[in-house]
């Protein structure tokens, strides 16, 4: 690899990114900053950041090259990075994707899918871009400009030479990381070359090149510094500590918990102030417009403007010439008094709590406790800070400082002495290009070992314990080897384990095993399908082993002690926020399956001849009565293993049609919801193979109705490409109203994973067949557009949620219907599922939508909880969850 002349910082922030660089051939080494090419009133500009936005263009846009750059070339142009798709978020808020960073860091969705824009009407299916994919244009974007300005003439110099540090929150946990160093992979990243930097050190690093670390010296105290660094998304603490050491002057000894708080939440509570003046909620389109406003506003005001009063107009729509518009004022003391809420005086030993101002938008999981000033106390815990640094977008403005100042002071007894730096907005980019240098020189470098302590769950229920992977403190590439004399695993099966993280200050090592804390936080799940050339799945003995790399990324091995095989563990990431709890409660009694069951289903399914004295019918009945217990009280770990004995009948059940209808019905019995076992994505692979191999007696009702509830049951267990090729099955059928089978309906409300658009046809489709008193399947075609409609997802995540817009175009549909006519005795699911609250603008139908839904409940004869719902906010209970899937779950198993 050529030697690599520039070492390039890279702030991926969630509002703007920066580029900066050191140029090794200079003996300065001060960081300088690339100017960027972006797209912006009519014409291409340049500019020190990049606003972290993407838009859609049209096909017009793109016939009259709107954001094409030169450092494009030939490529054609169909999104606009930057100061232009800012500008368009402002009237096409639907088709701009902003806020990428937060979105890498939420738990709640499956980050690896096309889900932004958030809950777009525009754009759909896979024109969306994932959370990867966004990052991966933003990092892409900054490529090309290297390489159009400082490699046009030497190949050498191009960006994929070079060293290059992106700088990260110091919250974001072993996942976010992985996902932003995949987006930057993606984006043409040299793989051996790019280092993760939390954002807190890199203002530290910046602070420290110019030359102003002498502050800190002279003293023989320990002394501490606060890196308190608050962009557009995320709140981020650092501690540091000052020590005698002449090598490590300076440690970093603690950091905070992920915070989705920044100025875009402030910009959030402005644009409600306003809207709160009308009334009724905005619309995307004027919420947009309101919401620009509000932050130019804010930004007007807190950089110094003396004007008192603000005049907002938003453009609300409307088929005259000039539309209809609203206009409203914002005064200066509204501003002021907005953003001091965000920083109120508290106690030294607030703990931040849940607040009914918190604030729910772009579908992203902010702060429930929007301020500021309690996170600050609460990780500080009393600790005393002697020097404080400020970084991020939102700190620039001097009069939010002092806010920080005068709480830190009231707190101590003493004012910390604040450390300057120039322009904040750069001030990460710039930390990134100094950090590689300290790298290179060997000197200035903050000693920042792991930050946290990370387990892994092992066992399951009541017994569960956590196993220490990493310790607090742990230095980077430093291998660990855990190697335990009970962990076993199974070969040829996917093995499972939870990662846990905890950012206290108490002491672990490596391989403790600790009772389950209710401070530690889940990451993910981390999984890998032990593939070994001995047959069968035996237990076999296995040993663990992790490190940090220098990049900053987690890796863990799983290694067996038998063979010699090993097996990485990745990061599962697919609908991480349904993953179910395995929980056993108090009533929910285990019940393990005897020989005798094993005997009754082999002489069904085995090999040979089956047995004459049981028939295919009887089967249930018969492991009920085995087993002392009713079906429905069986639990989750007894469901799987029956089917793992009613596996082998796979391929035996067409000896007869009540084999197979006996078989189905039982299979999909047992594997339901298809999900909340660590081995049931082995089990789905298996079962599977059924839908390969087809029905056996395809032309009987009986096989047929069993096929659907089979799917219906374990759809949650199947993935987006399978769910859409039982869809692709019965959608023409349902869509005309010839469909054989009313569990076609349920099949279909059920494949939550669906593109959007298709689910958006289907649902078109019914609420028309609804409405001209179709009678065939109508209670199934109701529950299918109940669940299409629903707000609350039952195992995918809020990405599987259609747009209230298309809801409240079905609800119009409906509307001649009369609650009195028995056909539509059902309808009361529609109106309580469509339109249920869940305090969210993108999902929540509209106030006037919400009081027609109320008023339609009253003749269907709904009870109270079907109005409590749609008139308030309820958590999901275990019986909305039945209701949900059809039937009852698994006794113990609880959807979270």
């Amino acid at each position: 690899m050529t030697k690599p002349r520039y070492l390039i910082g890279i702030d991926l922030g969630t509002s703007n990114c920066a580029l900066s660089y050191i140029d090794l051939d200079k003996e300065d080494g001060q960081p300088q900053v690339l100017d960027i090419a972006q797209w912006y009133e009519g014409g291409e500009v340049k500019r020190q950041t990049l606003p972290s936005f993407l838009a859609y263009l049209s096909k017009s846009q793109i016939k009259r090259h709107e954001g094409k750059l030169k450092l494009h070339g030939e490529t054609p142009v169909h999104l606009m990075v930057g100061l232009g798709a800012k500008d368009h978020a402002m009237e096409r808020p639907d088709q701009v994707i902003h806020s990428a960073k937060s979105w890498l860091s939420h738990k709640g969705v499956d980050r690896s899918q096309p889900l932004l824009p958030w809950n777009s009407d525009e754009i759909l299916g896979d024109k969306r871009l994932s959370p990867i994919q966004a990052g991966t244009q933003l990092l892409d974007h900054l490529r090309l400009c290297w390489n159009y300005e400082m490699a046009a003439i030497d190949e050498q110099l191009r960006f994929e030479n070079q060293k290059i540090a992106i700088t990260v929150p110091a919250s974001f946990d072993p996942v976010a990381q992985e996902l932003t160093l995949k987006a930057a992979l993606n984006a043409g990243y040299p793989e051996n070359s790019i280092h993760l930097l939390e954002e807190p050190l890199a203002a530290f690093y910046n602070w420290q090149a110019q030359g102003r670390d002498q502050a800190l010296a002279g003293s023989k105290d320990e002394r501490r510094v606060l890196v308190c660094d608050i962009g557009g998304g995320t709140c981020d603490f650092t501690l540091l500590k000052l020590d005698e050491k002449p090598d490590t002057p300076v440690s970093r000894i603690r950091v905070s918990s992920h915070i989705l708080l920044g100025g875009d939440n402030i910009d959030l509570a402005l644009a409600h102030l306003v809207e709160a003046k009308q009334d009724q909620n905005l619309s995307s389109y004027p919420w947009a417009q309101v919401l620009n406003q509000c932050r130019d506003i804010k930004e007007k005001v807190l950089g110094g403007s003396d004007q008192d009063r603000f005049h907002i107009t938003a453009h609300l729509g409307g088929s005259s010439l000039f539309g209809q518009t609203f206009s409203e004022e914002l005064k200066r003391a509204d501003v002021l008094k907005t953003v001091e809420q965000f920083f109120p005086h508290c106690p030294r030993k607030q703990v931040s709590h849940s607040s009914e101002n918190a604030l729910q938008d772009w579908g992203l999981p902010f702060a429930q406790d929007p301020a500021v000033t309690h996170h600050l106390a609460e990780f500080l815990d009393g600790t005393d800070v002697h020097y404080i640094l400020f970084a991020g977008g939102t700190m620039k403005p001097r009069y939010i400082q002092e806010l920080i100042c005068e709480q830190l002071e009231r707190w101590q007894g003493f004012a910390p002495e604040q450390l300057e730096q120039d322009d904040l907005d750069l001030a990460v980019a710039k930390g990134a290009s100094a950090y590689l240098g300290a790298k290179v020189s060997k000197q200035g470098l903050v000693e920042s070992r792991y930050p946290r302590n990370l387990f892994l769950k092992v066992g399951a229920g009541k017994t569960s314990k956590a196993l220490c992977l990493i310790p607090k403190g742990q230095e980077t590439e430093a291998v660990i080897d855990l190697d335990l004399p009970d962990l076993r695993a199974q070969l040829n099966r996917s093995v499972v384990f939870e990662l846990l993280s905890d950012s206290s200050a108490r002491p672990y090592e490596s391989g403790e095993i600790v009772s389950l804390e209710p401070h530690f936080e889940s990451v993910a799940r981390l999984q890998s399908r032990l593939k070994s050339k001995v047959k069968g799945n035996p237990l076999v003995a296995v040993s663990l082993r992790t490190w940090i790399r220098e990049t900053g990324s987690l890796v863990i091995e799983c290694h067996s002690q038998e063979q010699q095989d090993q097996w990485p563990l990745s990061f599962d990431l697919s609908d991480s926020n349904s993953a179910p709890n395995e929980q056993f409660n108090n009533h929910a009694v285990q019940v393990i399956p005897t020989e005798k069951t094993e005997a009754l289903i082999r002489g069904l399914y085995g090999k040979g001849k089956h047995s004459p004295q049981l028939r295919p019918k009887q089967l249930a009945k018969s492991l009920e009565q085995l087993l002392d217990r009713p079906r429905q009280d069986w639990d989750l770990v007894t469901l799987r293993s029956i089917w793992s004995k009613l596996e082998s009948g796979l391929t035996r059940r067409g000896r007869s049609l009540d084999h197979e209808v006996s078989w189905l019905n039982l299979a999909g019995f047992t594997m339901r919801p298809g999900y909340g076992h660590s081995q049931d994505g082995d089990a789905i692979e298996s079962l599977w193979r059924a839908h390969e191999l087809g029905l056996q007696f395809p032309k009987e009702a009986s096989a047929q109705e069993q096929w659907w509830i089979l799917w219906r049951r374990v759809a949650g267990g199947l993935s987006k490409e399978r769910q859409e090729l039982l869809w692709d099955k019965i959608f023409p059928s349902l869509k005309k109203d010839r469909a054989s089978s009313a569990q076609q309906y349920l099949l279909a409300g059920s494949l939550e994973r669906v593109d959007m658009n298709r689910k958006v046809q289907l649902g078109n489709a019914l609420a028309q067949q609804i409405a001209q008193g179709s009678k065939t399947h109508m209670d199934a075609k109701i529950w299918c557009l109940s669940r299409l409609a629903s707000r609350i997802p039952l195992y995918g995540g809020p990405e599987h949620v259609i747009r209230p817009s298309f809801i409240e175009q079905w609800a119009e549909t409906l509307e001649p219907l009369r609650g009195h006519d028995h056909l539509y005795r059902n309808l009361n699911m529609f109106y309580s599922q469509a339109g249920r609250m869940v305090n969210d603008r993108e999902m929540d139908i509209s106030p006037e939508w919400r009081q027609r839904f109320l008023k339609k409940l009253e003749p269907l004869g709904a009870d109270q909880h079907h109005y409590r719902v749609v008139s308030e906010y309820v958590p999901v209970s275990h019986q909305d969850q039945n209701q949900l899937f059809g039937e009852d779950l698994p006794l113990g198993l609880y959807l979270s």
